[in-house]
């Protein structure tokens, strides 16, 4: 998989769609989202800093795997 999206991405600039998460894990997400809404920290993108269901998602293997291998292991959220 990751020769494959590596190359899209070389040729592309920009990979998608890329399926990391099964219909019931976004289920589980939309449900948490909708059941806690937070306020973000200062913009839409603060919600990786105040909220636990984006904290899980961004931090899954599955995800990881993907963004490292385009952009190193160096991944901060």
């Amino acid at each position: 998989m990751t020769a494959r999206i590596t190359e899209q991405f070389a040729e592309a600039g920009y990979l998608g769609p890329v399926r990391v998460l099964s219909k019931d894990d976004c289920r589980r997400f939309l449900r948490a989202v909708d059941l806690r809404p937070e306020a973000p920290l200062d913009w839409v993108k603060g919600m990786a800093a105040t909220s636990r269901a984006y904290y899980e998602i961004a931090t899954r293997v599955e995800i990881l795997d993907v963004v490292s291998e385009l952009l190193g292991d160096e991944v901060i959220l």
